[in-house]
């Protein structure tokens, strides 16, 4: 028995649809979050589309994995590219430190 979740959403396989793709791969390690709560097993993979920036996917293995999805299917949903996911992080991050 396994506790660890797993949780993805749109394309696994958009390479083989045809797209040129951008993977982006975050453990969960380096999260300031997943340390605090002594869970840093697991990662976040995110799959963009090269030449538009689009996400096209997203698959999330390890603690909470099924709650975090949920960020990534509102992206998926809004179209959000890699730009407009960083500038929504560095914003969040600015907002916090005041």
């Amino acid at each position: 028995m396994s506790s660890t979740q797993i949780a993805s959403v749109g394309l696994a396989k958009a390479k083989e649809a045809g797209h040129d793709i951008k993977v982006g791969k975050f453990p969960f390690q380096a999260s300031g979050k997943a340390s605090a709560s002594g869970h840093t097993e697991g990662f976040v993979k995110v799959i963009y589309d090269a030449k538009y920036g689009e996400l096209l996917g997203c698959h999330i293995i390890g603690y909470d994995a099924t709650e975090l999805i949920a960020e990534a299917v509102v992206a998926r949903q809004l179209e959000t590219t890699h730009t407009r996911s960083w500038r929504a992080s560095i914003r969040i991050r600015h907002f916090r430190r005041r």
